[in-house]
């Protein structure tokens, strides 16, 4: 027997005694004793922590932002694309003219220089900071210093291989640019930008910023890096390898290359599509934003980096490599696509690695995962026949269409948002038990695994663009655990056991309901019993589900009012409307117990009266967490083994479960929907009217949905050794 259940036995063995001796007066299912006097507190230091920074990184944002939703790089005054292009500038009228003879190319004086209409020329030019515009035909045999050139409509010019540091040559419509030889190359602080088209025979090499408004066409490499930045407008098409290296390219057109490497940070921006016709390799903290389509047969993405699609893209990526802390990941509230041939990954948890609204469609088991039942994926990242994303043929995609039919999909998916890790402060594993919002906080209690006691409680606070940050920790000088809370008069009322019995405590909150630190201290209402399961603010009462019973405890000086024995523990209170309900088990049997459901009036504070009793349903296991709730209409009851039952005017009205030995433990509902902490089964969403399942998220590995709460449309799932979940719905 565990020191847990024998706690429970020998402190329902007390009560017996006591009863025997007159102190409390033994009683029939219906009778309710009153015991005299004050009840036992206790007092107790607590450990708290506010530090922000320091508990920060026990949370764990899963959202996706839309981080890539303009230029990468702020243009300059000069840069233009063919969807804005700038006028060409107009010739200064201090031009002087370069046909005359006096012009001296190798030492020009003055700031703005013109070749007429008509006019051919050769120069050894020195830009000498100058600026020149081209109306004729230039060619430039050598070129040095500093400066720019224009090169106007109807105007040409012919130019080296090489465009020196902080040279600039803008190429507007109707004009032309060559260059002669193969291969051209940038260096750093040069910018080069035509709005026409251009075509290298051999390869480009670029660190500067280097800018074509129609298509690109490269015989060879394509290199980009040392802070290289591009932008290509109507489309790039590369013959031989592109490599991006702690540089930026931008592609509104189609992007075709054999070999595509991004690598040191590079930044890539594909708006139409990428194709890749042997591989797409994504490293070393790059990010391949993409808005429509990419193909590749051998995809890798690693050491940090991310290749991201929007919603509604598709990413059609072969075999797919993604390891080193790299993501793959859907930016926006539509679904995207990812279909792979096979996947090979460096881990189990799977949650920061595919990350957003997504199909995820592969075939055979992932490599690198030795148990492929402990995968760990989001809740918005839909396997394989589960996706049901159908994405239009368009200019930029071949479209996608699922082989799962769409008939038995319900039109609702669940956003993961965040995950709060159990607290590091322990040596052991904690489970977290409760959710309870107030002062615009999120509190969540936690008790410890096995016979021991060792529980904590915390304090959530949302932010802008919903992160969450962990704001307040509490935990008790002496070892017990929590197993449910409710905020209620500036004070956090938590039920729980430790090796003395089972406990109603309270401790006072801040102002702003963070636990206060320094000499507070928390105060323990003794039950008689070996745990507490629950607790409520009914008018001027607390009351408490304990092992032993329903207890009423006055609010106003925290004296017992009194307790309604029951056979088995008492498991949950929930009020709604003009009544509550109360939920206990009909016997001490763990294996399996009746649930006794009990109505009372709401004004029946100390369980005197029942309105009303069913106790034709069974829970199975009887050791674990159950819940029961009422709204004007219905009883919704958690069974554990055996499911969720509803009762319609005390008739069962619905029922679900699912085949397998998990446990229903929590319910909470709003006016749609019924959500179900299911325990290993995950977080079940049901239509409140069918009880038809629409939506689910199971985290993989054994871990347990516990208690599920909603708060502002927000999910949040005591999720046992995983923490705390945080999900939404949305509608698609």
């Amino acid at each position: 027997m565990s020191k847990k259940q024998l706690n429970h036995m020998n402190n329902r063995i007390a009560v017996l005694l006591l009863g025997g001796i007159g102190l409390l007066a033994s009683c029939s299912d219906d009778h309710l004793t009153h015991p005299p006097g004050t009840p036992n507190v206790e007092q107790s230091g607590v450990e708290v922590n506010n530090d922000v920074a320091a508990l920060a990184g026990r949370v764990e944002m899963y959202s996706v932002p839309d981080r890539y939703v303009a230029y990468p790089w702020e243009p300059s005054a000069m840069y233009s694309t063919r969807t804005r292009a700038l006028a060409q500038p107009p010739v200064p009228g201090d031009a002087k003219d370069m046909s005359v003879s006096d012009f001296n190319p190798r030492n020009p004086s003055g700031n703005n220089f013109v070749l007429p209409e008509g006019v051919e020329a050769e120069f050894n030019l020195n830009l000498n900071g100058a600026n020149f515009y081209v109306n004729g035909s230039m060619t430039l045999k050598n070129v040095t210093g500093t400066g720019r050139i224009y090169v106007l409509n109807g105007g040409s010019l012919s130019y080296p291989d090489h465009l020196a540091a902080k040279v600039e040559i803008y190429t507007y419509v109707g004009g032309k640019f060559s260059f002669r030889g193969n291969d051209f190359s940038t260096e750093r602080e040069s910018v080069f930008h035509t709005q026409e088209d251009l075509s290298i025979p051999g390869s480009l090499n670029s660190q500067g910023v280097f800018n074509v408004d129609g298509e690109l066409n490269v015989g060879g490499e394509l290199t980009i890096h040392n802070g290289g930045m591009s932008n290509i407008i109507v489309g790039l098409n590369v013959a031989a390898k592109t490599s991006v290296s702690n540089g930026m390219l931008y592609v509104q057109g189609p992007l075709v290359s054999p070999d595509f490497t991004a690598s040191a940070g590079a930044y890539i921006f594909s708006t139409c599509k990428g194709i890749y016709e042997k591989s797409l390799s994504v490293t070393e903290n790059a990010v391949y934003y993409a808005t429509s389509y990419v193909k590749s047969p051998v995809t890798t993405v690693s050491s940090g980096a991310a290749l991201t699609m929007n919603g509604a893209g598709l990413l059609d990526l072969g075999n797919l490599k993604v390891t080193g802390g790299a993501s793959v990941e859907v930016s926006g509230n539509e679904y995207a696509v990812v279909n792979t041939t096979g996947i090979e990954v460096d881990r189990a948890d799977l949650r920061n690695v595919f990350k957003g609204n997504m199909g995820l469609h592969y075939k055979g088991d992932i490599k690198g995962v030795e148990d492929q039942s402990k995968l760990e994926l989001l809740a918005n990242v839909k396997i394989n026949g589960d996706d049901d994303t159908r994405l239009e043929e368009s200019e930029c995609t071949p479209g996608y269409t699922p082989d799962a039919p769409d008939d038995n999909k319900n039109g609702v998916d669940i956003d993961h948002i965040a995950q709060i890790t159990s607290p590091q402060e322990h040596d052991h594993y904690l489970s977290a038990t409760c959710v309870q919002s107030a002062n615009g906080n999120v509190y969540v209690s936690y008790h410890k695994n096995g016979a021991e006691y060792d529980g904590c409680a915390e304090v959530f606070r949302f932010g802008s663009n919903n992160e969450i940050s962990l704001i307040s920790y509490m935990r008790p000088t002496e070892a017990r655990d929590f197993n449910h809370l409710i905020v209620d008069n500036g004070n956090v009322f938590l039920t729980g056991g430790d090796r003395k019995g089972g406990f109603l405590a309270y401790l006072p909150l801040g102002a702003d309901g963070v636990y206060q630190g320094g000499e507070s201290s928390m105060s323990f209402v003794r039950l008689g019993a070996g745990d507490a399961n629950c607790v409520v603010r009914n008018g001027n009462y607390y009351q408490v589900a304990a092992s032993n019973g329903f207890h009423a405890i006055n609010a106003t000086d925290m004296t017992l009012a009194g307790l309604k024995e029951t056979e088995g523990s008492a498991k949950y209170i929930n009020l709604g409307g003009d009544k509550f309900v109360a939920l206990n088990l009909a016997s001490r049997n763990e294996e399996q117990a009746g649930a006794v459901i009990t109505t009372y009036g709401l004004n029946d504070y100390t369980f005197s009266n029942a309105q009303a009793r069913l106790t034709d349903a069974v829970i199975t296991p009887a050791n674990g967490k159950n819940v029961c709730l009422s709204d004007d209409a219905n009883i919704y009851v958690a069974l554990g083994g055996n499911g969720l039952r509803r009762y319609t005017g005390g008739a069962v009205n619905g029922e679900f479960r699912l085949n397998g030995k998990a446990r229903v433990n929590g319910l909470d509902y709003d006016d749609t929907y019924i959500y179900v902490a299911y325990g290993e089964k995950g977080l079940r969403i049901l239509d409140k009217q069918t009880l038809k399942e629409v939506a689910s998220y199971t985290h993989s590995g054994g871990k347990s949905a516990n208690f599920v709460k909603v708060v502002d449309g927000y999910i949040f799932v005591a999720y046992g050794l995983n923490g705390l979940q945080v999900f939404r719905l949305t509608e698609r």
